[in-house]
């Protein structure tokens, strides 16, 4: 239901952008269909529950079809593991609505800036989280 209204809010972003304050469709509209593939399988086809060998084992990666993430200094476990997927969904849909404005920059700076933004948000709390819940 929340991905639901999610995609429906954010078709609604996409509708004013482009028609409203002229953007140009296409620095966002692949982080679009990007942020729905993923929010529908982060949503929908990722297990809530990691298998009981990376409970036993220190494993830095999870695969799951073509979902593979590697973080570096995080053992994945079913204690840290719900967290960062909560955090994966809710970054996902968020990077969906925010970031197409950040990304209509025609200056290079705050394009790298915006770049380094990016990234950024998604693995420094990556990072916490999963030391946090280790």
């Amino acid at each position: 239901m929340f991905l639901a209204f999610a995609f429906i809010f954010i078709g609604m972003e996409y509708y004013f952008l482009y028609r409203i304050f002229k953007y140009d469709i296409n620095n966002f509209l692949t982080i679009g269909i990007l942020g729905v593939i993923f929010s529908i399988y982060l949503y929908l086809l990722i297990d809530e529950r990691l298998p009981s060998y990376y409970d036993e084992n220190k494993i830095s990666f999870v695969s799951k079809g073509f979902f593979r993430i590697n973080v570096v200094g995080v053992n994945f476990s079913n204690k840290n593991w719900k967290p960062i997927l909560k955090f994966l969904r809710i970054w996902i849909i968020g990077s969906m609505v925010i970031f197409p404005i950040i990304f209509n920059f025609e200056n290079s700076t705050y394009l790298i800036l915006s770049t380094i933004l990016f990234f950024s948000s998604l693995f420094l709390p990556l990072y916490g989280i999963g030391k946090y819940y280790e």
